[in-house]
């Protein structure tokens, strides 16, 4: 059955305006590249404490000698802010926390060289 003529006239411009927009479009601007990545500087609470962590394990963790437990809502964060698995800290590191009302800890940082540094020459 042959196609009415109006089929191939509405397909023929729909490709020609197709062809036209290619052609006429607009150049995008150049790629920059990116410059050096900056890390963001965090601002540990002044009140937080200074210590040395061990691994923690089921709700305890041990900081500088002392057993203290875990809020059920405790952080811990790396030293690149990211959130991390009490499992995934395999050895004794430096940290910042700060414990909630009772008394557990609530938010527990892992301190870079630099963060360590100044904050043993906070005290």
């Amino acid at each position: 059955m042959p196609l009415p003529p109006l089929i191939p006239a509405i397909i023929g411009s729909i490709i020609e305006s197709a062809a036209e927009q290619m052609i006429n479009r607009p150049t995008p601007p150049p790629v920059v590249p990116a410059g050096p990545v900056v890390g963001m500087l965090r601002t540990l609470p002044a009140n937080s404490l200074v210590g040395v962590m061990e691994p923690p394990s089921l709700g305890i963790v041990q900081i500088s000698g002392q057993t203290l437990s875990l809020s059920p809502a405790a952080q811990i964060r790396d030293e690149r802010n990211m959130l991390v698995m009490p499992t995934s800290i395999p050895a004794a590191v430096p940290v910042r926390f700060t414990v909630d009302p009772a008394g557990a800890v609530q938010r527990i940082w892992i301190l870079t060289a630099a963060e360590l540094e100044a904050s043993l020459q906070a005290r």
